[in-house]
């Protein structure tokens, strides 16, 4: 008969000899984290200021979201980023799109494409001075647009023609050319106060 000693190493080789049935780790991306609910994106975010997460791609099933950007149930928020352009990669089923309090100067023409879910833009509290005629022409769904605190000289051009509510106040606009809302048929809000928001409750 083996000692209790030999008995024991041998069990115990025997156990390790034996393959594993516990799964091995694996890294939950983003969008994992995101499904979670509330407190899952807010602990991604804490992990990757830590270092401590791992990058990885983005589900196929999901759309990519800006880099730095909340993007959850088609809201997505990139406000207060220091943004000098408007970002790329904003995912096409998108809503609500919040912009304000960065420094974007300018509205390009491609910088909505394929936007043309989008319910409400908000711009307040940028540097915008130019916007490209054809800024807002994918967005054939738009109703709510944000563009106070910027610094246009003039109301933009072609807006869509199913917008209902535009608050522009806190710009260097002096004077509205003629035509300017010819089309908004469904307007029913223009906001020129001079009001000094911070921000706008948009939502």
């Amino acid at each position: 008969m083996l000692p209790h000693s030999s008995l024991f190493l041998l069990l115990c080789i025997t156990h390790l000899s034996l393959p594993s049935l516990a799964l091995p780790f694996e890294q939950r991306g983003f969008w994992d984290f995101a499904l979670d609910g509330d407190g899952g994106v807010k602990t991604m975010m804490r992990d990757e200021e830590e270092g401590s997460a791992v990058e990885e791609l983005p589900s196929p099933d999901f759309p990519s979201c800006p880099f730095g950007c909340h993007c959850q149930l088609r809201v997505v928020q990139c406000s207060d980023l220091g943004l000098t352009a408007v970002p790329k990669n904003i995912p096409s089923d998108t809503k609500l799109l919040d912009l304000q309090n960065n420094k974007i100067t300018e509205l390009k023409e491609n910088d909505f494409k394929g936007l043309s879910n989008l319910y409400a833009l908000s711009l307040v509290n940028n540097k915008i001075s130019k916007v490209h005629p054809r800024a807002f022409t994918p967005l054939r769904h738009m109703q709510k647009l944000y563009f106070s605190h910027n610094q246009l000289t003039e109301v933009p051009k072609n807006l869509p023609p199913s917008l209902v509510e535009l608050r522009i106040h806190e710009n260097r606009i002096k004077k509205v050319a003629e035509g300017t809302f010819s089309g908004l048929g469904t307007m029913n809000c223009i906001d020129r106060n001079g009001r000094k928001p911070h921000s706008e409750q948009w939502i």
